[in-house]
């Protein structure tokens, strides 16, 4: 630890993304890093480490924001640097974690900013509250979530399909058990290198994609073994509940595991519904369709957590704005304390 630091506190909190509620959705620590509080690396990885959360996010100032004398920098700042740690490593893209930083700049320190911008390994990612998010599984009682919306960058997954992501292959095996893979996609772009699996329910009938993906107990060791890490990092498997686009039932439901990163199975994850998104758009939101590209997809991941995610595919324009993958959801803010350094 740096010798300035020592006796040093530092803002942490705990927050749970894609929640309406505590101790649902997927939880993330924030550590806010004030001007002139610089970490090392290795440190970082030591506090994610302790945290021992799917992700830690650190949350420092961008040089481009300006603030008044004597104001608190995370009230009223509009561009942040974020990096995010699991407990092992590093990753290039995190979306609950983004989401959660923003709602404890918005939420515990009183940002007022329409959208705040994150600059990150991904880019510049970009949250804005949100006038609408995606009914919960289960009715929950009132609380104090902010509703979000987080840009993404568009993760098609078209890239070559490693020789290890075979539909019959062992990795598909390890994951997907006795469910029959309809079709095997792959998403190097980023260094996300995510495999996905799109799978068979096996049955008909509102809820059996669900059950189904929730039946499910992958070996993550012989996931781990029929795979190396410098090849996949994330295994998405899904599935299409064959609701319809105008009812409030989840139109794809979806697993994620990432034994690579040292996360056996993510909650909710972001970065996996960027990938999903673009995925699923054609066939969901067609064009020429009353609810065509553009329009919010309802989608569920079904882990023993879980949470319900709202996708959109904002493809963008000659001359307008970038493509983009929106992923909307709640955030409620659990714990709030200091890290004594």
């Amino acid at each position: 630890m740096a010798r300035q630091l020592a006796g040093t506190r530092l803002p942490l909190f705990l927050v749970d993304a894609f929640a309406s509620a505590p101790f649902g959705g997927n939880p993330a620590a924030v550590c806010l890093l004030g001007p002139g509080q610089a970490l090392s690396d290795a440190l970082r990885q030591r506090i994610a480490a302790e945290m021992n959360q799917t992700e830690t996010a650190f949350v420092s100032v961008h040089e481009s924001s300006t603030a008044a004398p004597g104001s608190d920098v995370f009230s009223s700042a509009s561009a942040f640097r974020l990096r995010w740690f699991t407990p092992t490593t590093e990753v290039p893209c995190c979306g609950h974690a983004t989401l959660a930083s923003a709602a404890v700049l918005m939420e515990a320190r009183g940002n007022t900013s329409p959208s705040i911008a994150f600059h990150t390994l991904s880019g510049v990612l970009t949250v804005r509250r949100a006038s609408a998010a995606p009914a919960p599984a289960e009715p929950q009682p009132a609380s104090p979530s902010l509703q979000l919306a987080l840009s993404l960058p568009v993760y098609d997954p078209t890239d070559p399909l490693p020789t290890c992501a075979a539909p019959a292959g062992p990795l598909a095996a390890a994951c997907c058990g006795p469910l029959r893979v309809l079709r095997a996609a792959f998403c190097g772009a980023g260094g996300l290198c995510y495999v996905l699996f799109e799978v068979e329910p096996g049955a008909e009938g509102p809820g059996a994609a669900e059950a189904a993906l929730r039946s499910l107990k992958p070996d993550f060791g012989a996931l781990l073994g029929a795979a190396p890490a410098e090849e996949v990092h994330g295994v998405i498997v899904c599935a299409r509940t064959g609701a319809a686009g105008d009812s409030s039932e989840p139109e794809v439901v979806s697993r994620f595991f990432g034994p690579w990163m040292g996360i056996n199975e993510d909650p909710v994850t972001g970065s996996a519904h960027a990938v999903l998104g673009p995925y699923w758009e054609e066939r969901l939101r067609p064009a020429g369709a009353a609810s065509g590209p553009g329009a919010p997809m309802r989608m569920r991941q079904v882990s023993p957590r879980g949470g319900d995610v709202l996708v959109a595919v904002r493809r963008g324009a000659a001359g307008g704005a970038e493509a983009h993958v929106e992923v909307a959801g709640p955030a409620v803010l659990v714990l709030e304390g200091s890290l004594r350094l």
